[in-house]
């Protein structure tokens, strides 16, 4: 096909506005098709990049978002409770909450994070949330980290050891660690959540295609690469996708952060090296990864100054102290 009819293709698809993941895998095809078709060439299209921008929403995975149906007075009593139990702790008492409860503070916070968007004029169903990581980073970790639960601030370039060459390795994530109710002794146990609730925006079809490869950018002056959504295919990984697209949350545990880890850095490699690389992965564990979350910590990417006045919620709801 020449290149001005897979543009008319691509077009079509765009002028739809059905953002089904059938039309995302559809984009993605044609997007690697034309990029093949224009390899090593110098070309410069107005038209291309245009529809770049447009195709953007369009996601290559069938899981998105969802928005849970919070029970404000069971977060307050949730959040009352965790309170107690850090006190508890600081006195040397080892208490917990129960992981149903830590779930349910971790859809409040996600929720909280979506809703706050959406007020911003975003859709967060339709839209893919491409640069919005520092914001939902601050956004869905702040309340925790307020109410006294440790907190990692992450980079995916500082813990994934990455050559940053694309932009999807520049970016922002987090982890919470909650005291979960061991339900036999009953003791608390630290457990650590990764936090990412714009997770979503590594499948959109604008990026996550082969056709990445032969795409020339003019900016870093070299080929780019496709985002982490192409590469994780696998059942397992695909389990892993699904509930961190949908939740904006999973455990932190070796084997989830190993499927993340091992997307941005299959998304930082070149072509010629990837089947190494591949290789390489399969051998590895997830502990480093745990580790380097655990260890590559730093500040929030935003500053709490350029969150405050928006329509997003800080802090956790709580019963407040009637006055006598």
């Amino acid at each position: 096909m020449e290149r001005s009819e897979i543009l008319d293709k691509i077009e079509h698809i765009i002028m739809s506005n059905h953002y089904s993941s059938d039309n995302g895998r559809k984009l993605a095809r044609l997007w690697t098709e034309y990029y093949k078709t224009i390899y090593s060439k110098v070309v410069t299209s107005t038209r291309a990049e245009m529809l770049t921008l447009l195709s953007e929403n369009f996601l290559i995975t069938d899981n998105n978002i969802q928005l849970k149906d919070i029970d404000i007075d069971l977060v307050k009593t949730i959040s009352t409770e965790l309170k107690q139990v850090l006190v508890a702790r600081q006195m040397g008492i080892n208490r917990g909450i129960s992981f149903d409860k830590v779930k349910t503070l971790l859809d409040w916070s996600l929720t909280n994070t979506w809703q706050g968007i959406r007020q911003l004029g975003i859709d967060v169903k339709q839209n893919s949330l491409n640069g919005l990581c520092e914001l939902v980073q601050i956004v869905s970790l702040l309340p925790f980290e307020r109410v006294g639960l440790p907190v990692t601030k992450n980079l995916a370039e500082e813990c994934f050891q990455t050559s940053f060459t694309t932009i999807s390795n520049h970016h922002a994530f987090g982890c919470v660690c909650f005291p979960a109710e061991d339900e036999s002794t009953h003791l608390g146990v630290d457990t650590w959540f990764l936090v990412d609730a714009s997770y979503k925006q590594f499948f959109s079809a604008s990026r996550s295609h082969e056709g990445m490869y032969y795409h020339y950018d003019d900016g870093t002056l070299e080929y780019t690469k496709p985002d982490p959504g192409y590469f994780l295919t696998s059942e397992k990984e695909q389990a892993f996708v699904k509930k961190l697209i949908e939740d904006g949350y999973i455990l932190a545990d070796e084997e989830n952060m190993k499927c993340y880890g091992d997307g941005f850095r299959l998304a930082s490699c070149p072509l010629e090296k990837l089947e190494e690389l591949k290789e390489e992965l399969a051998g590895m564990s997830g502990k480093r990864d745990v580790d380097a979350f655990l260890t590559k910590t730093t500040a929030y990417s935003m500053d709490q100054s350029e969150v405050e006045g928006y329509a997003f919620t800080l802090d956790l709801p709580v019963y407040l102290k009637k006055k006598i």
